[in-house]
């Protein structure tokens, strides 16, 4: 007997009719200075040439006001605060009134980007600092820096520096830090000692189990028996400002062979190249651009043949990018599940 599957059928109809994108990532970084993390998801792949200056921001985001729900400030194989006009690039997006996130190291923020960052009075904005570490050797050991430099101090002063700021100002700015779990750092001694360094200091502290990166070999990850044992020690940590994301699997699922992530969201690469998604804006994945919002408009490039055909590619075959990022690969299994029972 065949039973009509009512919720499929409205989320099948309800992407038909969604014309705007629900995020748009930027990702005008050029590179991440001295650090080569050995599990960064482009490690091993090639950023194309070009760089977007200001103006091209400028009319980027002058088209886009008002439609996406969201801009994410990002960078696959770069962090985004390399950009050279990152400041100019903010006050642009604030006063726009976009709500906004930014996810960096936090190694080169500085006294002219705090200042535009604290002047942020929408509490839907944030900027998350990924840090994983406790102290200056395994920070810089986990970014394979050779200088000897105390980067874990200069990224804590360096968020301080913001807190306060933003205190003085009365900023609604959320700002928040992260910690990848490694066999390196996931001692509960380097945990307690991460929670004590940032707790007053930050407005969400969060742990996460790291997924496989798309290049990289996944060296010193957890095993299924040490998640469960880390999971036990940051349980005893009661407290709202603490975030445990419970994801205990780091390979990519292969269950679903249609990419329906891609039909809310486009990133922007540093030359002005769309892709579908964050993970493949790179060279490796030039098969998936989508055009270049110097030579076309970005509602013509969101509107494109090409963009619609790719919703009926095959990831592995047409596509050929296996590599979500984890919120993304979450949502094309559970609606891949959803819709493959429409008959």
């Amino acid at each position: 007997m065949f039973r009509y599957n009512y919720t499929g059928s409205f989320i099948s109809r309800l992407m038909n009719v969604v014309d705007i994108p629900l995020q748009v990532e930027l990702q005008p970084g050029i590179n991440c200075g001295e650090y080569h993390c050995p599990y960064c998801y482009g490690k091993g792949q090639k950023l194309n040439e070009g760089l977007l200056s200001l103006s091209d921001y400028e009319t980027l985001l002058s088209d886009l006001k008002s439609k996406p729900q969201f801009l994410a400030l990002g960078g696959i194989a770069s962090d985004p605060l390399t950009y050279s006009h990152f400041a100019g690039l903010l006050e642009l997006v604030i006063g726009k009134g976009f709500k906004f996130g930014i996810s960096t190291k936090g190694h080169f923020l500085n006294d002219e980007i705090i200042h535009v960052l604290s002047n942020s009075l929408n509490d839907d904005c944030f900027i998350n600092f990924s840090v994983d570490a406790s102290n200056n050797q395994i920070y810089n050991q986990m970014r394979s820096v050779k200088s000897g430099q105390n980067y874990y101090d200069l990224v804590r002063k360096n968020i301080n520096k913001l807190n306060e700021e933003c205190k003085r100002k009365k900023s609604k700015l959320r700002i928040k830090v992260s910690y990848l779990l490694f066999t390196i750092n996931a001692g509960e001694k380097k945990i307690d000692k991460f929670i004590d360094d940032f707790y007053k200091i930050v407005d969400e502290i969060r742990f996460s189990i790291p997924q496989y990166p798309n290049e990289a070999q996944a060296k010193g990850f957890l095993d299924e028996r040490e998640i469960d044992r880390i999971f036990q020690i940051l349980n005893k940590y009661n407290d709202d400002k603490i975030t445990i994301l419970p994801f205990n699997k780091s390979e990519h699922d292969r269950s679903f062979d249609k990419c329906v992530a891609q039909r809310f969201n486009i990133t922007i690469d540093k030359a002005g190249y769309v892709y579908p998604c964050p993970q493949v804006t790179t060279k490796n994945y030039s098969q998936l651009i989508l055009g270049n919002i110097k030579n076309e408009s970005i509602w013509n490039i969101w509107n494109s043949q090409k963009r619609h055909s790719m919703f009926e590619y095959n990831v592995d075959t047409e596509m050929k990018c296996r590599v979500c990022d984890r919120k993304d690969e979450i949502i094309n299994i559970d609606i891949n599940k959803i819709l493959s029972s429409i008959r």
